[in-house]
C-alpha cells in the first residue's frame, strides 16, 4: 500500500510503554498497572493530503493479563479471572487512526480495544507529546465491562461489587523507525 503523503513513517512500540486499569467498588478503589508491553509491533502511518487524519496500519499491542500488577495478590487473581486469562491472555490495542477533535482540537484515537476475545471499536481523546524521533501518546478510555461480556467480580457473598466502568489509561512511547 502506497502511502498518500510525504509524512510516511514507520514507529515501533517502546516496551516500557504503560497501561493503567482504575476501577470502583462499592467499598474503595482500586489501580493495576502493566510497566512493560510484553508483545509489541510496528505502526506504519501516513498522514491523507488533507493533513488532518493520521492512517495507522497494520499494528497491534499484546498487553498480557497476567503482568498486571494490583499491589494485592486476590485483585490480581480476581483480574486475571474477570478477563478469562486462561483463555484470552492478552487485551489487544490496534490503533486506526489520528485525528483531531472537531470540537476540543485535541488529538483523538480510534482503536479498536479486545478484551477477553471481544473486540469493540473506541475513541479516546488524547495528548501527544514529542522528542526528537520518539512521540508519547497519552489517553484515557472509560469502558464497562459489560460491553465486552466481562461481568464485573464480586466478594464476600456480593457485599463488594466492582463496579461496571473502568477507566483504561495508556501512555504509549512510539520510536521512529524510518521516515521521510
Amino acid at each position: 500500500m502506497k502511502a498518500q503523503s510525504t509524512d510516511d513513517q514507520i514507529w515501533s512500540v517502546n516496551r516500557t510503554s504503560k497501561v493503567f486499569i482504575k476501577g470502583k467498588t462499592n467499598v474503595n478503589e482500586f489501580t493495576c498497572s502493566v510497566n512493560e508491553i510484553t508483545t509489541v509491533d510496528t505502526i506504519s502511518s501516513f498522514t491523507k493530503s488533507n493533513g488532518k487524519v493520521c492512517v495507522l496500519y497494520p499494528n497491534e499491542i499484546k498487553i498480557a493479563v497476567n503482568n498486571f500488577d494490583c499491589s494485592n495478590k486476590m485483585m490480581e487473581q480476581d483480574l486475571q479471572a474477570t478477563l478469562k486469562s486462561d483463555e484470552f491472555p492478552f487485551i489487544k490495542i490496534s490503533f486506526i487512526t489520528l485525528t483531531k477533535d472537531d470540537e476540543t482540537n485535541e488529538p483523538m484515537a480510534n482503536l479498536w480495544i479486545e478484551i477477553a476475545g471481544q473486540k469493540r471499536l473506541q475513541n479516546a481523546i488524547c495528548s501527544i507529546s514529542e522528542s526528537s524521533n520518539n512521540k508519547t501518546l497519552i489517553g484515557a478510555k472509560n469502558i464497562c465491562l459489560s460491553d465486552f461480556k466481562v461481568e464485573a467480580p464480586q466478594k464476600f457473598m456480593g457485599m463488594v461489587k466492582v463496579q461496571d466502568q473502568i477507566e483504561v489509561n495508556f501512555e504509549i512511547l512510539f520510536e521512529v523507525i524510518s521516515g521521510d
